[in-house]
């Protein structure tokens, strides 16, 4: 595959990345009936904005000038240098949520409010590690060689590039320590209860918790780039997979049934509920009306001709899977000595009305 093949490939995954995942984004942050927790669009977010700082050259229109701008190619190169350590505090962030949510199900029987300061840390990290990262790699590459290669601007410091790669590897080592930790807390309540439900995973939806499961798949991948990237950084094919990783994000966490009823793909079967970390109608639990009465059958059961007669209402219960009750209206007759069977020459056939509901 040669150069301008290879660039298309990268600048037209880098670009479906940077339009597709502010969508999903804008969705998952504003749309009412999709709820997730901050940390989920937050990612979503930061893999649009690496995708923005790998297009930079090429939105500049330097891609293949022989002498980019000093500027540019230096900022270039300190963002992209962070790059890997900025998305694994991200993805960070998001699998100790996940984490947290699994393991307070099962230590307090549900899930406290989150404090805001906690929500400042997961959120905002990140973006520490990108600015702080950025702005060291900045000073620490003035002295070396910053130059172009097949799709941005980096330093031909391989010190720096083996800083990049072991600071990322650090973070995605935990990423994969916690979730293996909520695989193994989901799997041993399934091995109890033989369900998979949000007694098993926390206050998460069991889609969305069975899509993040599966990014560790992802995490790994990127593990293995990172640890590659110590030794020789900005390789073509390392390049390409990470230029996929913004597509893939975004058929991973699009693919939720409340992100395409939101987008009108598919009509929603039922009412959708809220969670922790997010939602999905495909498992979600419809919610039920609360009935100030519940709704009633009148049957009433007459027993004689006399005028004297008193009312009692007697609640029995129908039955147990729809909470329905029956009262039943007996209009007594006081019975005269003159015609104690009077109850007896004067039955009536029962007339019942059906509950008004199924």
């Amino acid at each position: 595959m040669g150069v301008d093949s290879t660039r298309i490939v990268y600048f037209t995954l880098q670009i479906f990345g940077l339009v597709t995942l502010p969508i999903l984004t804008y969705t998952s942050l504003f749309s009412p009936t999709v709820k997730r927790h901050v940390t989920v669009p937050n990612y979503l977010f930061l893999w649009a904005f690496s995708s923005a700082v790998a297009c930079m050259l090429l939105f500049s229109g330097q891609i293949d000038d022989p002498e980019p701008s000093k500027t540019l190619c230096r900022t270039q190169s300190a963002l992209m240098l962070v790059q890997p350590a900025g998305m694994a505090a991200a993805a960070l962030a998001l699998v100790w949520k996940l984490w947290s949510l699994a393991r307070n199900v099962g230590t307090h029987g549900s899930v406290s409010q989150e404090p805001w300061w906690l929500t400042v840390i997961l959120v905002g990290s990140p973006y520490a590690v990108w600015g702080i990262g950025a702005a060291v790699y900045a000073v620490l590459q003035v002295d070396t060689r910053v130059k172009r290669v097949t799709f941005y601007c980096t330093s031909d410091s391989t010190t720096l590039g083996m800083a990049s790669g072991f600071s990322a590897s650090i973070l995605l080592v935990l990423c994969l320590f916690f979730e293996i930790w909520t695989m193994v807390i989901a799997y041993k309540r399934y091995t109890r209860s033989h369900r998979l439900g949000r007694a098993e995973v926390g206050d998460v939806s069991v889609p969305l918790f069975t899509r993040v499961m599966a990014f560790a798949v992802v995490i790994f991948l990127g593990l293995v780039l990172s640890l590659l990237a110590t030794f020789v950084f900005s390789l073509v094919v390392p390049d390409i997979i990470v230029a996929s990783m913004g597509p893939i994000m975004f058929i991973i966490f699009s693919s939720q049934g409340d992100i395409l009823a939101a987008w009108r793909i598919y009509r929603p079967r039922h009412a959708h509920t809220d969670s922790g970390l997010g939602m999905d109608d495909e498992i979600s639990v419809p919610e039920r009306p609360h009935l100030s009465q519940p709704p009633v059958a009148h049957i009433e059961i007459p027993f004689g001709r006399s005028h004297a007669s008193s009312s009692s209402i007697y609640h029995i219960p129908v039955d147990s899977k729809s909470a329905r009750q029956v009262a039943v209206h007996v209009h007594q007759t006081v019975l005269s000595p003159d015609d104690p069977l009077n109850i007896l020459r004067d039955k009536k056939s029962v007339h019942s009305l059906s509950p008004s509901y199924q």
